[in-house]
């Protein structure tokens, strides 16, 4: 490890205490101008380093994306981390490593900027730098023969919104299905997809992409998107929680309900937030359009209307209240 990591790890293994540089270079066994040399590198990369004489220095968690810092707050363990500064697609990055790993563990790839994100059907997903959350989890298919990719979405969904509440306690709602949505605007887009196995025809991991516009001012989002689009920047703010400490609280939410999540036993949960339940909607499928009213979401995570019919897959692009 060199001596600007280890110096990083040592202050956020000591998050929110003073540290002297004399007690740096006695525990990492560097020179005190060793300690001062890192201490200026990682200033310039962007962390928030204060320093007071007489106590030393101190870090700040000021949203600059480490694994030491989400680890410092994660409780879920095995969780291989991964993470960047730029990167095509999270998404993309996980399909690449999906078939050179042999680890079980859940791989999760995050970056703080994305130069080829991408949502359903392929759609553009802006990805501006230092103010989003791009993360995506790699996970073995573990239910190969009931595998639900809706009914994953609608877990990644709960997820985000028990995060939202407990860290800005803030009631957010759901679009059916894959989009959640703050005051009405969207702050936050999930993408399920499966990785198959040819040999054993199966899909045998999936990934699941989640965008979030955290710290995002909406000024960076083109103008056709900023009425439609929100961000979590007010509240992270307020509340003073950094992406670092979001991400954790994410992960270890989606992690508590993907023990057991084919159970549906989050799906009341999901069906209070939804904002289609009981409204006239239009869902796009392919080249097709259906219109009708949303009589439910069922426990397999699909949308069914009133005249019956279900459907598991497809794009609501219009509701009416």
């Amino acid at each position: 490890m060199n001596t600007e990591k280890a110096v990083l790890n040592y202050f956020i293994q000591n998050l929110g205490n003073y540290t002297s540089g004399e007690e740096l270079s006695n525990q990492l066994n560097i020179s005190r101008t060793a300690v001062w040399k890192a201490v200026k590198q990682l200033k310039e990369q962007g962390y928030e380093i204060s320093s007071k004489t007489r106590k030393g220095y101190c870090l700040v968690d000021n949203g600059v994306l480490n694994t030491a810092f989400i680890n410092k707050y994660l409780h879920t363990d095995n969780l291989d981390l991964h993470v960047y500064e730029t990167i095509g697609s999270t998404n993309s990055e996980a399909k690449n490593i999906s078939s050179q790993r042999h680890s079980t563990e859940p791989l999760v790839i995050i970056s703080d900027q994305q130069t080829a994100g991408y949502g359903r059907y392929g759609r553009k997903f802006e990805s501006p730098k230092n103010t989003g959350i791009y993360m995506s989890i790699l996970l073995e298919n573990q239910h190969q023969n009931d595998l639900n990719p809706g009914l994953l979405t609608t877990a990644v969904a709960i997820a985000v919104s028990r995060t939202i509440k407990k860290l800005f306690h803030k009631d957010t709602e759901i679009k059916w299905v894959n989009d959640v949505l703050l005051d009405g605007k969207k702050i936050c887009g999930i993408l399920t997809e499966g990785v198959a196995n040819l040999e054993t025809q199966s899909i045998s991991q999936v990934i699941i992409g989640i965008g979030i516009n955290y710290t995002t001012p909406l000024e960076l989002f083109p103008a056709e998107l900023r009425e439609r689009v929100g961000s979590l920047k007010e509240l992270a703010e307020k509340y003073h929680v950094s992406r670092n400490m979001f991400i954790a609280c994410c992960l270890d939410e989606f992690f508590a309900i993907y023990r057991n999540y084919t159970s549906a036993d989050f799906m009341d949960e999901y069906r209070e937030l939804s904002v289609v339940i009981g409204k006239e909607v239009r869902i796009k499928q392919g080249n097709k359009i259906i219109t009708g009213v949303v009589s439910t979401i069922d426990d397999l995570g699909r949308i069914v209307l009133t005249d019956g019919q279900i459907f598991s897959s497809g794009e609501v692009t219009k509701i009416r209240y």
